[in-house]
């Protein structure tokens, strides 16, 4: 195909530019035969790297943009005298159908006539041009000797009318330079491109009122400042370039320039290097692109791309002959293609079945060329498989922005398969939930922010009648007792706003009309954000447990009524027996009754432990409070039992402090706190007591320096009838010592607790509010 055009051509392949067709017309100026076919330009013509023909294809396939080189000059031997030639050179991408570029075609007109002529006008204007100054010299000398040439007037008159002739073509040369001129400006205008005339040797420019635009500049400024407006990291950039422009007469090259009020552009720069006769560079004529919107949507489709090619969704150009153009990795991964030949020849009736093609045609594909858009469920098949799955479609129609005519179609699809497969997983999952919840001995329910229960399970509802739609409707409170339900409403509600764990036990009518104790814990949940969601609690059956605690505080209330009376009886019967002279009986006498006595005295002190218990039980235990002084209830409780004991008890503190609280009470939980420290820590020789304020509480703390309480021991010693390991302490007492004193101070509204330390000793300490 190339050896029938009527001019010079050649077909040029790959990065290297390898010579794949080239005629007659194009090896005579290249001076070469056909043996040049299959190599390397620069093998095959190493002229060409010299005369800028290589670049001008090295940019072509780089940038995609055609290109050409109006004055291409090459030499030949005319007569054995190197004579130049010109041709008019053109450059225009080969490109693959994915519009990427594989080579180069170069086409060559010989215009070395025509550029003579021009060559050979512009002497003749500037020698006619002098020939016309120098005819006015001489008009002048005519007219002052016309009396002595009146002879020869008429010869003169002829020679001024071949002049006035000459000067009329010289003048209408000269207009029709200038607009040509001044159409080529506009031209240059129209298309964003600004002129630009270097003189090297005076360093001078001459600029076009665009390019002035394009620099920021707002007239024609020096040959330094454009220079200066080069970004400072491209400058070697046009160095460079300037380097190869002085041995191949061809200037290329594209920076960022530096506007004035700081802006940044993208600049391409070309040009042509013009010698004299001596072949000395003088002078560089070209133009400036500022081709920023250019390069930045190149940018963009490149990003495009890069986000297409990683994305986990399929994404695909379909063209309107039914047939896909691009699809990216994940959706050829998805739909079974194995090469983007296979995508580009594939017609999308080979991805659906014959039923959901009909249902692509006249739904999908309809929608989107008559709204623009759909998005929904549909079929895929897969080519290799031949597997049917539902996919998540979003299509639109592509528009051309000029013309506003369907171009193409865009799909974006996401395979279901995983979600479905997902939601299945979530759904067993939630069943398998339900069926162990079902089969729970325990109630099982969640509750949301607000306190409205969201989940109950089947033992909820066996236990208090309210189905789960029901259930739904109410918050758990509403099974509390009326008598207890003041008290878990403040616990609860308390929960709710602090957003923490809670427990309480409490009395219910479950579904039987039947009384029951139920022990419950919430434990509160956040949702995926970390925010408070509620809480998930659990009901336990305690009425059982209750029940025999009941029993075992009715035994115990009878068992102490029964045992103080002979239990008084006899103390009184000891002192009696104390009152006489009974020495000479037997010297072991005294001894016995005085141990009798000491042992009537722990039972009398067990059995007001277990009167209290009952007493508390039973809600019998009443406050007396009044007004005392801090300092003597301690000093009070101290004296007999540092007395007693070889132990120093010091007391600290606010001890001037006046409390409004029942004395008697609070004179128990001292003293029993003083007792424990004296009966567990039997080598601490001091024990301490202070007392404070803190935060509008009076606080009362007890310390001895013995043993210390393992840390897992610390959160039962106020239960009834608890007592630390006897291999630990070896002491007596039924362990309600503790039990009855958080009684009374919770029922003063205060908190008591403990803290010790193994090796150390320990603290116990009440507060009371003041």
């Amino acid at each position: 195909m190339v050896n029938t055009l009527p001019i010079a051509a050649c077909v040029f392949t790959g990065p290297d530019h390898i010579i794949e067709a080239v005629n007659q017309q194009m090896l005579a100026i290249w001076n070469k035969d056909a043996t040049v076919i299959g190599k390397p330009l620069l093998e095959a013509v190493p002229d060409a790297g010299r005369n800028g023909f290589s670049e001008f294809l090295t940019r072509v396939y780089q940038t995609g943009d055609q290109c050409r080189n109006p004055e291409g000059q090459e030499m030949t031997l005319i007569k054995g005298k190197p004579e130049p030639i010109y041709f008019d050179y053109s450059f225009k991408p080969l490109c693959d159908r994915e519009g990427l570029v594989y080579g180069v075609v170069s086409t060559a007109v010989d215009i070395t006539a025509r550029v003579k002529a021009v060559f050979e006008l512009e002497q003749t204007i500037e020698e006619l041009a002098a020939t016309n100054e120098e005819l006015s010299a001489l008009n002048e000398e005519y007219l002052s000797l016309n009396e002595e040439l009146e002879a020869g007037s008429e010869e003169l008159r002829a020679t001024n009318d071949e002049m006035f002739v000459v000067r009329e073509a010289l003048e209408k040369s000269l207009a029709e330079l200038e607009d040509s001129e001044e159409r080529l400006l506009l031209a240059a205008d129209a298309v964003n491109l600004g002129t630009f005339d270097v003189d090297l040797q005076k360093r001078m420019i001459v600029t076009s009122g665009r390019m002035d635009k394009i620099f920021g500049f707002p007239e024609t400024a020096a040959l330094a400042d454009y220079e200066n407006a080069i970004h400072e990291e491209d400058k070697s950039i046009r160095e460079r370039a300037m380097e190869r422009a002085m041995q191949n007469g061809q200037l290329f090259y594209e920076a960022r320039l530096v506007r004035p009020d700081g802006g940044i552009i993208w600049a391409r720069v070309e040009g042509k290097v013009l010698h004299n006769q001596l072949g000395q560079p003088v002078r560089i004529i070209g133009t400036v692109f500022d081709f920023t919107e250019h390069r930045h949507d190149k940018e963009i489709q490149r990003k495009l791309k890069a986000l297409a090619d990683n994305s986990v969704d399929l994404m695909a150009l379909l063209e309107l002959d039914g047939k896909n153009s691009y699809i990216n990795e994940a959706g050829k991964k998805l739909l079974g293609f194995t090469s983007d030949l296979e995508v580009q020849e594939t017609p999308i009736s080979e991805l659906h079945t014959p039923e959901d093609f009909i249902y692509v045609q006249e739904q999908v594909l309809s929608s989107v060329m008559s709204q623009g858009k759909w998005d929904g469920v549909m079929q895929v098949r897969h080519l290799q498989t031949k597997e049917v799955f539902p996919v998540l479609n979003y299509t639109i129609r592509i528009d051309d922005p000029l013309s506003g005519k369907p171009i193409g179609i865009g799909a974006i699809m996401r395979d279901l398969r995983p979600e479905l497969a997902a939601k299945k997983a979530l759904a067993d999952s939630e069943q398998m939930l339900r069926n162990v919840t079902s089969a729970a001995p325990t109630a099982l329910w969640l509750a949301d922010q607000t306190g409205s229960l969201t989940y109950v399970n089947q033992t909820w509802t066996d236990w208090t009648g309210l189905t789960l739609e029901k259930s739904r409707k109410v918050s758990w409170l509403e099974i509390v007792h009326p008598e207890d339900l003041q008290r878990i409403t403040e616990i609860y509600l308390n929960a709710l706003n602090k957003e923490q764990a809670f427990e309480a036990e409490y009395r219910t009518i479950d579904a039987a009309g039947c009384l029951r104790w139920f022990s419950t814990r919430g434990k509160p949940q956040v949702n995926s954000d970390q925010h408070f969601s509620g809480h998930a609690g659990v009901c336990i059956d305690i009425t059982s447990q209750k029940e025999l605690q009941k029993q075992k505080d009715d035994f115990i209330s009878i068992a102490s009524h029964e045992l103080k009376t002979p239990i008084t009886s006899l103390k009184a019967a000891i002192q009696l027996l104390n009152k006489y002279d009974i020495q000479s009986a037997n010297p072991l006498v005294p001894k016995l009754l005085l141990q009798a006595g000491k042992s009537v005295d722990q039972v009398s002190a067990l059995i007001d432990d277990l009167l209290n218990v009952s007493r508390l039980q039973q809600q019998q235990l009443k406050l007396n409070k009044t007004k005392f002084i801090l300092g003597e209830l301690l000093t009070s409780c101290a004296s007999p039992i540092e007395f007693a004991s070889r132990q120093e008890v010091r007391i600290s503190g606010d001890i001037d402090l006046e409390v409004f609280a029942d004395e008697h009470q609070i004179a128990q939980v001292v003293t029993n706190f003083l007792t424990n420290a004296i009966k567990y820590a039997p080598d601490s020789l001091v024990i301490e007591v202070r007392a404070e304020q803190q935060d509008g509480h009076l606080r009362v703390s007890v310390t001895d320096y013995g043993q210390g309480i393992p840390p897992n021991r610390l959160k039962n010693l106020f239960e009834r009838f608890y007592r630390v390991e006897e291999t630990i302490h070896q002491a007596s007492g039924l362990g309600l010592g503790l039990y009855i004193s958080a009684e009374i101070i919770q029922r003063h509204g205060g908190k008591i607790g403990a803290e010790s330390e193994l090796g150390k000793g320990s603290t116990f300490w009440f507060s009371l509010p003041r």
